[in-house]
């Protein structure tokens, strides 16, 4: 490639001593602009040749670095511990991956695959974008991978995962966000409301709120995470029939940013949620509350 580049710089210079005019090689076809060879010379001409391509060269690479520079990549893991509520769990630890990477308007990480956000105003914002949803027993995508070995499980075949769009728009303190299935998996569709209370900030970054939220699940998406149709009941283990309503359950939550440095920074969130009782009247729960505490340490590579 550089010998070709060299090969065609030195033709265009040929072409101009015979035919009196510049030759450019503009994506790799050649154009021809009449000059004036008594007031140019052959050293002047190839000077200009020489500074155009270091131009256009300095030019290509600032792209190149701008574009990369407008990448802000976090990574790092954690923990959480928790307690999830189907019958018979106790509390159990799992490790915590971590991962977010935005573009523009455009983020990826590893609780939301992949979002759009647009902010029209300083308080006002509106996003959108697709994940990946399991919240059954079994889920292949829970930290929290710990089985029951109560008996009402056995022969149970878990839901499967779902591909869901979601849609969200935050105001302020206040946001809203609704989840939909797009998969034909579940059909379900759930929303969620959350307030932000701002307990404590400082210049070095370190932030604490609480949060209070409410999460609306409608009744196929109960049904079809706790509920029991009848292919998959079974009486002699305790797995009875049971189809029922859409469920709200709420959740307050507390969570801190601790800085370490500019690169560096701790996450932490302690929540409680409380379940409704469609969802803990199901033959698979026994448990009415979910903690839940998570800590992560971040690195922002850029």
């Amino acid at each position: 490639m550089h010998l070709l580049k060299r090969t065609q710089k030195y033709l265009c210079i040929l072409l101009s001593i015979i035919f009196s005019c510049e030759v450019r090689a503009v994506d790799g076809f050649a154009t021809l602009q009449t000059i004036d060879l008594k007031k140019t010379s052959i050293a002047q001409f190839y000077a200009e040749q020489h500074h155009n391509e270091k131009v256009t060269e300095s030019v290509s690479s600032a792209k190149l670095k701008s574009k990369v520079s407008d990448w802000k990549i976090n990574v790092g893991g954690g923990f959480i511990v928790g307690e999830k509520p189907w019958r018979s769990l106790d509390v159990e630890a799992g490790a915590l991956p971590y991962f977010q990477a935005i573009y523009g308007n455009w983020q990826f990480g590893v609780n939301n695959m992949v979002s759009y956000h647009y902010k029209p105003g300083d308080t006002l914002s509106f996003s959108t974008g697709l994940n990946y949803r399991n919240d059954g027993y079994d889920s292949d995508f829970s930290p929290l991978n710990k089985l029951s070995d109560h008996p009402v499980f056995d022969g149970y075949q878990s839901p499967d995962g779902e591909l869901v769009g979601n849609f969200g728009v935050k105001f302020g303190l206040f946001s809203l966000d609704v989840t939909q299935d797009i998969s034909d998996r579940s059909d379900s569709t759930s929303a969620s409301a959350s307030f932000d209370i701002p307990l404590y900030a400082n210049k070095r970054g370190l932030m604490i709120k609480a949060i209070a939220s409410a999460h609306w699940y409608n009744d196929k998406y109960v049904n079809y995470y706790y509920g029991i149709n009848e292919q998959q009941t079974d009486i002699s283990v305790g797995r009875f029939y049971y189809q029922t309503d859409a469920a709200t359950n709420y959740q307050l939550g507390l969570s801190a940013v601790v800085p370490i440095n500019q690169k560096w920074a701790i996450v932490g969130q302690i929540s409680r949620t409380r379940l409704h009782e469609n969802i803990t009247n199901s033959p698979l729960i026994d448990s009415e509350f979910q903690d839940t505490l998570i800590a992560i340490v971040s690195y922002s590579l850029r």
